[in-house]
């Protein structure tokens, strides 16, 4: 069966359970109609308990997905509320095929360094901390705010930062959970431009990403990354990573469960946040991103965060092996810039990664 294709490019291929049947779906370019749209008939051995949307299977490189899958939990209502945004971002002339960011996606970016990985990378044996830059945070509860720094002057925020001795800032866009607006990202890129040299860091444009113009205005603002959350674009992130290439951005896929892991980089991705916290229910689970760095390929950059506090948990992420470690709340502590140097001064042998 074949259905709505002009216009579409193949970009990878899902496994779909309709009731009483069996399908393999070929998903098509998701720009303009979220829906797969080829069906082909095939034999295949439904996951022992399918009542899961998404199952993923180290032995066997398959996706299990409904037509209509949506996140679950706390993230249903946080990207519903998104997808409102995006409509509104779609009828914009900037998103038009002429506006900057339809031109962002026609056309390939010049060849760049990835700046985000570059550094990640960096001085190995130092832990490298990422400034998690945002006014709120989402609780347990739906519609639930959490009060994280009170930001007026978000480059002075920043400047605070950088003088303390982050490495990267990561910057909430996002205003539904974060307070966090696009001003707040230009403003810190602006005053990061000022720099030279080792002092220029990477910003990460941080937002609930659920489209590729959503990638290309990260671009447009000046990021030099993009963070994807796993929970909240599962079916699409192939092709949001596919935008952060063209688009020229390095893309960061945050991670809870070991088949995001394992399908972020079955697809390509580079950077992974290896993050404590479920965003389903909102809670932290202390331990899960050491127990995930286990399975994650040295080539690829790694970063913890989630509910990290003290320098003790921070030492622990470097010996588990991380590239680097995000801090939010705790930095806007009276205590934050001194658990920043604690964490720089550490340095352990390259030995103990390898």
């Amino acid at each position: 069966m074949l259905v709505n294709v002009d216009k579409y490019t193949l970009l990878f291929q899902t496994f779909c359970i309709f009731p009483n049947q069996k399908f393999i779906v070929r998903r098509l370019s998701t720009r303009l109609n979220r829906k797969p749209v080829v069906v082909v008939p095939i034999p295949f051995n439904p996951p022992p308990s399918q009542h899961h949307q998404f199952w993923y299977s180290r032995t066997r490189t398959a996706i299990i997905t409904t037509a209509e899958w949506k996140p679950e939990g706390l993230m249903q209502s946080i990207v519903e509320e998104k997808w409102k945004e995006v409509e509104e971002l779609k009828n914009s002339l900037d998103a038009r095929r002429d506006g900057p960011l339809g031109l962002r996606l026609e056309y390939f970016a010049e060849q760049q360094i990835p700046k985000l990985v570059k550094k990640l990378k960096s001085c190995k044996g130092r832990l490298k901390v990422v400034g998690d830059v945002k006014r709120t945070t989402y609780g347990t509860k739906p519609k639930q705010k959490l009060e994280i720094a009170d930001i007026i002057n978000p480059r002075k925020t920043a400047k605070t930062l950088l003088d303390g001795g982050v490495d990267i800032l990561s910057v909430a866009v996002d205003y539904v959970c974060y307070s966090g607006t696009y001003i707040d990202l230009k403003e810190t890129v602006e005053l990061v431009n000022t720099l030279e040299g080792e002092q220029s860091i990477p910003v990460i444009c941080k937002d609930i990403v659920v489209h590729p113009l959503q990638v290309a205005a990260a671009k447009e603002a000046g990021a030099d990354a993009v963070l994807l959350i796993a929970c909240a674009c599962l079916p699409d992130l192939p092709e949001l990573l596919n935008a952060a290439t063209i688009v020229g951005l390095d893309a960061i896929v945050e991670c809870h469960q070991e088949w995001e892991c394992e399908y972020a980089m079955e697809h390509g991705a580079t950077a992974l946040l290896l993050s404590n916290r479920n965003r389903v229910d909102g809670e932290m689970y202390m331990g899960t991103a050491e127990r995930l760095r286990g399975m994650v390929p040295n080539m690829i950059a790694t970063i913890a965060g989630g509910g990290i506090e003290t320098r003790e948990e921070a030492y622990s992420i470097q010996d588990a092996g991380f590239d680097a470690v995000m801090i939010g709340r705790s930095l806007f502590r009276p205590s934050g810039m001194q658990l920043l140097r604690d964490i720089q001064q550490r340095i352990i042998q390259e030995s103990l990664f390898f």
